[in-house]
């Protein structure tokens, strides 16, 4: 994925500590894999997806519109997912045969659980949702929709996007929605909630 992604840009490389790998990360919470009941995935690429697997008991919660786009694409070759990337086969074949009855397909509207939903965005990917939860601090929402926090707060798109227009609805239904922003690659977000989680 790395050399894929450096041919598009050099700066956009993947590296995850040895602490940051899935169960040394759960594990610093004080969460076993086999402790959790639900993922949610957004979006369908592999840096997300990719270890969905080792999760032995978890309910997989995927966008709907997001599995149909990727069985029916309406580009077969497109620029911003490479097939392989967005589902390894590894992870597809599991998905769809012993995994299969832990699949939930999420409706572009949803609620998981009480105090947790999730809604169709769009934007970054066909398979990108907004994960909406209430807390004591308020509504949060994080999402693969907006990466920094200028995104949402000062209306700045994506630098890399399925749809501008998408973006602008998603954004303004965020603004009006949520109280604490988690978005999912700003490193700011330890800057704003230091103890590294929002009760």
């Amino acid at each position: 994925m790395n050399a894929r992604w450096a041919n598009f840009d050099p700066r956009h490389q993947l590296r995850v500590a040895p602490e940051e790998e899935l169960a040394p990360a759960l594990a610093t919470v004080g969460v076993r894999l086999d402790e959790v009941d639900l993922v949610v995935i957004t979006p369908f690429q592999a840096y997300v997806i990719g270890n969905v697997l080792r999760f032995p008991k978890a309910e997989i919660g995927l966008s709907r519109r997001g599995w149909i786009d990727f069985h029916a694409p309406r580009w077969r070759e497109h620029p911003h997912d490479f097939r392989p990337f967005c589902i390894p086969d590894d992870v597809l074949v599991g998905l769809v045969t012993h995994a299969w009855p832990r699949v939930r397909l999420l409706e572009d509207e949803e609620e998981l659980l009480p105090g947790l939903s999730v809604f169709w965005t769009g934007v970054h990917h066909r398979s990108s949702l907004a994960v909406k939860a209430w807390t004591e601090q308020g509504v949060v929402i994080a999402s693969d929709s907006f990466f920094r926090y200028e995104n949402v707060e000062q209306n700045r798109p994506l630098g890399i996007n399925e749809s501008l227009e998408e973006a602008m609805v998603a954004y303004d239904r965020i603004r009006r929605e949520a109280d604490v922003l988690l978005p999912l690659y700003d490193p700011r977000v330890f800057e704003r909630h230091p103890a590294g989680h929002v009760a």
